[in-house]
């Protein structure tokens, strides 16, 4: 988290909600929330579950963490970046949830 603010020059806030929440809002996972993954949805498809050592004996070498978050930042913000995907929530999407989230909390 540290390394993605300093990347992007920005104090980030997290806020969970809950897999409820974004059901009922049809926020889906896969393209509004790329690494959101449902309690209902069993991880053992793979995601998050990758043995790395057989590359890493092969030779996998890894720049450091700073690095590439902003290179991918510099990429995603480039005219075309994300080769023109639109991958995840717009920021006013994103505000518009916290706003609801936020106003049912208090409610």
């Amino acid at each position: 988290m540290r390394d993605c603010a300093l990347a992007a020059g920005s104090t980030p806030r997290f806020t969970w909600v809950s897999d409820d929440f974004l059901n009922a809002r049809a926020v889906e996972a896969r393209s509004g929330l790329p690494l959101y993954v449902p309690a209902s949805e069993p991880l053992s498809v793979g995601m998050f579950r990758v043995d790395g050592r057989l590359a890493y004996a092969r030779g996998l070498a890894l720049r450091p963490l700073g690095e590439t978050i902003a290179d991918t930042l510099s990429w995603i913000r480039s005219p075309g970046g994300q080769g023109g995907r639109k991958v995840g929530l717009s920021p006013e999407k994103e505000q518009e949830l916290l706003e609801a989230w936020n106003a049912a909390a208090k409610g």
